[in-house]
């Protein structure tokens, strides 16, 4: 597929980029789809000659230790990152200190997500996204040979979805806070690269959640699941550091400010809040954001929500394992 015919699967078409196959076939078609967009991103960041000669010479450098530690600690995430670079025709290390800058991003808004509890009867996860202006994300469809197939928002240089939600009705989304130092001291992969690997393993709550709990990565993010039965959970990571919140009365918020966390506690517990409820709150509450992403997990689907219409992608629930 060419980047000119892929430009539907950008965030407002309503169409995602299919993406399948092994690690590196699944970036391969990442990286092909969209092309172009790899491609300015990874310029911008390669910055003036001896900028990018003092970041590649030096092993302490964040995007080197990123790269070392994702190929020991998330082999496959590795692997697809590879076809990423191949198939836009860009350096592998360019790639890696893109995904380095998911340490330390700009605030893209918080998480939210309701149980059984409230209104609708069901686990609802809604996320702020920055889906104007430009092409900053994409709606994909991973289908790994042999694990879960899942639908995404993905921006398009990395491999790590922001946000999806699989066959089996698991939804995970991250918001990222800034990295401090004892975050990376024992791992510099970045947190948002446990979303893909619990989409594409893991078929309800608990295992993605001992997952998230165990394995290696590093800065600071707040990880918040839900599943078809309506369960959900939330994960902080701080490097090494962990816990899982369990929400009051189903709710479960992302890295906000605490004058911001009361704001949108009140909005929730007085609305018990629908989909449209939900969305406002993020979008609304505390900044406005451009758009917002909600994940269904009992319905499969996901949905970018912008100008008070939802355009729902649905996900077919045929095919997949979970890996061991």
């Amino acid at each position: 597929m060419t980047d000119e015919a892929s430009q539907r699967s950008g965030i407002g078409s309503g169409e995602a980029l299919r993406c399948e196959g092994a690690p590196r076939d699944l970036g391969l078609d990442q990286g092909r789809g969209l092309a172009a967009r790899v491609r300015v991103a990874a310029s911008d960041e390669r910055g003036n000659w001896l900028d990018r000669l003092r970041r590649r010479t030096s092993p302490d450098a964040l995007d080197a230790r990123a790269a070392r530690d994702t190929t020991r600690f998330f082999p496959h995430m590795a692997e697809r990152l590879a076809g990423l670079a191949a198939g836009a025709r860009v350096d592998e290390r360019d790639l890696y200190a893109l995904l380095a800058r998911e340490l330390s991003p700009p605030p893209r808004g918080g998480l939210l997500a309701t149980s059984r509890e409230h209104a609708s009867g069901a686990a609802l996860v809604a996320r702020a996204v920055p889906a104007a202006p430009g092409p900053e994300l994409a709606l994909r469809q991973s289908v790994p040979d042999n694990d879960f197939r899942s639908m995404e928002v993905v921006s398009p240089w990395l491999v790590p979805a922001m946000a999806g939600v699989n066959e089996h009705g698991l939804a995970v989304a991250v918001s990222v806070g800034p990295a401090t130092p004892d975050s990376l001291r024992a791992c510099a992969a970045p947190a948002v690269l446990l979303v893909q690997d619990c989409l594409q393993r893991f078929d309800a709550l608990e295992a993605a959640v001992e997952w998230c709990m165990g394995r290696p990565a590093g800065g600071v993010a707040r990880i918040v699941l839900a599943d078809a039965e309506g369960r959900a959970a939330a994960v902080e990571v701080a490097g090494s550091e962990r816990r899982v919140d369990r929400g009051s009365a189903g709710l479960l918020l992302g890295n906000v400010r605490p004058d911001d966390r009361a704001a949108l506690e009140k909005a929730c517990v007085d609305g018990a809040p629908d989909e449209a409820a939900l969305v406002a709150i993020v979008r609304e509450h505390p900044r406005a954001a451009p758009a917002a992403v909600l994940l269904d997990p009992a319905g499969r689907r996901l949905a970018i929500c912008r100008d008070g219409a939802n355009a729902w992608l649905d996900l077919p629930t045929e095919g997949g394992r979970t890996a061991a």
